[in-house]
């Protein structure tokens, strides 16, 4: 009896350290066909035992009973193949019931096999996380799979499917559903038509994302307790997916390579698309510092997680930076504009005017340039020794009278050096001007 409580100890101890056991949810798996009669009926069976069972997940796979209809992939035909030949039938977690000829069952059993399952443990908990594109639909999906008890070991495998529900193609072949109950004054489906030709299709699998029975090789032989095994699975839902009404089903099943019927689903989970992480194009938006000062600082303001940026200064001049900073080399009002974007693309620019006074160009520019030696003997340097980017400027050596005695243009690479010994000695002015002949900056030069 010690020994006993020790264990039952040990036991609940283990368990509150890593916490509760993952509900089991229990995945059924329904064969159909537009062309079935009793399938519509085998649907009505299914919703109500849905609504009965919060924890049921189940998909409808369009079989190749008899012929394929419009919701048919044959992504689904190796289950069909192997685990039943008709419809309408389902597996409920893929177990082979005693006293069934194949895994899947008849209609007279769902409720019985689904309150059994539902009544088992998980061991291993399933989750799905990711993001979706709204622009190229493309979807980044993470399953992880978390053992909850030691399970031994075995061939465990993770799989996805994309699901689509409420699918409806009035008065079309192949969405057109056949009903065996039109005549049937007792059931709901009496009088509905055969086929109803407004029929909407419920959970339909419209592809198998991962391997046909799982992807290998992320949970080992011997899974560890409490460890994450995720795999990352892309795909671009078609454009003629109805995203709203679509979602993923996840799940775990064993595998067995010698026994088709040794494929049981461990745990199952759901989740819409519309729940996924959504990546957005940006739209752009942007702040800047200007008091009519040439020296800027813009700063990104876009919204939706903007990864690139593209900005026009308006004056010539580009940046991909973030939050920029630009100096202006003349006055005047600039159209400022920042595309932004992401992998989703962009809502368009965010243009703003930002004004650049006069004066202050002035003083800026007028500080930046440089004449020496000053006195000169032989030769004196103009260099433009700013940051800013000119264009158009020249400079204009002049005697104490005005008038002019050289000049040339003046550019922020390269100083110009000018030859003095020609000049008689005294005192000189050196202008800046612009292209428009504004002067920007007078020095006085002493020559020897």
């Amino acid at each position: 009896m010690k020994r006993f409580l020790v264990l039952t100890f040990v036991i609940l101890s283990f368990a509150a350290l890593y916490g509760q056991a993952p509900v089991k949810k229990v995945l059924v798996e329904k064969y159909t066909s537009s062309f079935c009669g009793n399938c519509p009926r085998a649907t009505l069976d299914m919703l109500a035992l849905e609504a009965s069972n919060p924890n049921l997940i189940w998909v409808a796979h369009h079989c190749p009973w008899v012929v394929r209809d419009s919701m048919h992939t044959t992504d689904i035909d190796p289950f069909y193949n192997n685990y039943t030949n008709s419809a309408p039938k389902a597996t409920i977690d893929r177990i082979k019931w005693n006293n069934q000829s194949s895994v899947a069952t008849g209609t007279g059993s769902w409720t019985q096999h689904v309150g059994t399952q539902t009544a088992a443990t998980a061991d291993v908990s399933v989750g799905v996380s990711g993001t979706y594109n709204t622009t190229t639909r493309e979807i980044s999906v993470d399953v992880t799979a978390n053992f909850y008890n030691s399970v031994g070991m075995g061939d465990r495998r993770i799989n996805l499917f994309l699901v689509e529900t409420d699918v409806s193609v009035p008065n079309t072949t192949g969405y057109n559903q056949a009903n065996y109950d039109n005549n049937n004054m007792s059931s709901p489906l009496y009088m509905q038509g055969n086929p109803i030709l407004n029929y909407v299709h419920k959970n339909v699998t419209r592809a198998v994302l991962s391997d046909t029975w799982g992807t290998t090789n992320v949970i080992p032989a011997m899974p560890a307790i409490n460890t994450d095994y995720t795999y990352t699975y892309t795909y671009s839902i078609p454009s003629n997916y109805n995203i709203a009404n679509t979602y993923l089903v996840a799940f775990v099943q064993a595998y067995d390579a010698n026994d088709i019927n040794n494929h049981e689903v461990l745990n199952a989970e759901r989740l819409d698309i519309s729940a996924l992480s959504q990546i957005v194009p940006v739209t752009s938006d942007f702040t800047d510092d200007a008091m009519g000062q040439p020296t800027v600082q813009f700063t990104d303001a876009s919204t939706d997680t903007p990864t690139d940026w593209s900005w026009d200064f308006g004056d010539g001049n580009t940046s991909t930076a973030q939050n920029p900073m630009h100096v202006y080399t003349a006055p005047g009002t600039y159209n400022v504009c920042l595309t932004a974007s992401n992998a989703a693309g962009t809502n368009g620019a965010s243009c703003n005017p930002v004004v650049v006074n006069t004066l202050n160009v002035e003083k800026l520019l007028s500080a930046a340039f440089t004449v020496y030696p000053n006195p000169a003997n032989n030769f004196v340097i103009i260099e433009y020794a700013g940051n800013q980017q000119i264009q158009g400027y020249s400079y204009h050596i002049l005697d104490v009278t005005g008038k002019q005695l050289v000049t040339g243009e003046l550019n922020a690479q390269t100083p110009v050096r000018i030859e003095t010994n020609d000049y008689s000695s005294g005192l000189y002015l050196v202008e800046i001007r612009t292209q428009a002949g504004t002067t920007v900056s007078t020095k006085k030069l002493s020559i020897q």
